[in-house]
């Protein structure tokens, strides 16, 4: 199935994986999403996207208040796993509520998806992957984030590269001086 493509046949037992071309901040790059359900026997290569991962969508229905219920748990194991790789300040989510679409009831309110995203300090979408509706902004958020991420810490190691190259030249400045200290010193206690 293809990124933005609905399917009424679709198996969400299976794990897709799907990739586009596209641009973000005016920079061309490929992004590359896994459809994966960890809870059907997938737990193996779910662990292993989420190490390789950037960033992740945890998307759950809002017609299934069990879904919902689901995501906090998702939310802990991604965090420990990320904690220990050292990698969970760079890591982006974005928690998504889907089928908004469906005529069945309701049962996970917009007002609830926002304060769990609050609570657990990520973004917040609804979408409908039937209607199209919404479906590319979360991931679109999620790479201008880590492209944001990434250019403020390309920032900072220019910054501070800069900073020890001040450093060096004020190292060698203090050294040359000393030098010519001792260097007079020696000198003027010759002509004694």
């Amino acid at each position: 199935m293809a990124f933005g493509a609905f399917d009424d046949c679709y198996d969400p037992t299976s794990e897709d994986k799907y990739s586009i071309r596209t641009e973000v901040h005016n920079k061309p790059c490929i992004l590359e999403f896994l459809d994966s359900n960890r809870e059907m026997g997938f737990a193996a290569k779910w662990e292993l996207r989420m190490r390789e991962s950037d960033a992740t969508m945890l998307v759950y229905s809002v017609s299934s208040r069990k879904s919902f219920e689901l995501i906090t748990e998702l939310w802990k194991e991604i965090k420990t796993l990320k904690t220990q790789m050292g990698l969970w300040e760079p890591f982006q989510i974005c928690l998504v509520g889907n089928k908004i679409d469906l005529e069945h009831p309701r049962v996970v309110s917009t007002e609830e998806g926002r304060a769990l995203a609050a609570k657990l300090g990520c973004g917040f979408e609804e979408c409908s992957t039937r209607t199209s509706f919404n479906v590319e902004k979360a991931p679109y958020d999620l790479v201008r984030k880590i492209k944001t991420y990434r250019d403020n810490q390309r920032i900072r190691f220019i910054e501070l590269q800069k900073q020890t190259l001040k450093d060096k030249e004020r190292r060698l400045e203090r050294k040359a001086k000393w030098r010519n200290v001792f260097s007079l010193s020696r000198t003027s206690h010759l002509f004694k």
